[in-house]
């Protein structure tokens, strides 16, 4: 497996390629909530995020987060795991 290394960078593109948002509107204070996640999106965007990152996201995580809060997550699972 080919991780990447978290950044702001590598998880918009993500977002870009899992959800129905432009680039532009990815900035690392957007709430994920803002992003029209809808519960389908949620569950690709973990498993890319797993795929990816090598790290285990939850569900009900990506939506109490910002952008960047979300790269931090990553980074603290990556930490650890």
């Amino acid at each position: 497996m080919n991780l990447t290394r978290p950044s702001l960078d590598a998880v918009a593109d993500i977002l870009v390629g899992k959800l129905d948002v432009e680039r532009e509107a990815i900035g690392p204070d957007v709430p994920m909530g803002e992003l029209a996640v809808d519960s389908l999106a949620v569950v690709e965007l973990t498993l890319q995020l797993k795929d990816s990152f090598g790290v285990t996201i939850e569900e009900e995580e990506i939506g109490l987060v910002t952008v960047a809060g979300l790269v931090e997550l990553i980074e603290s699972r990556d930490s650890r795991e």
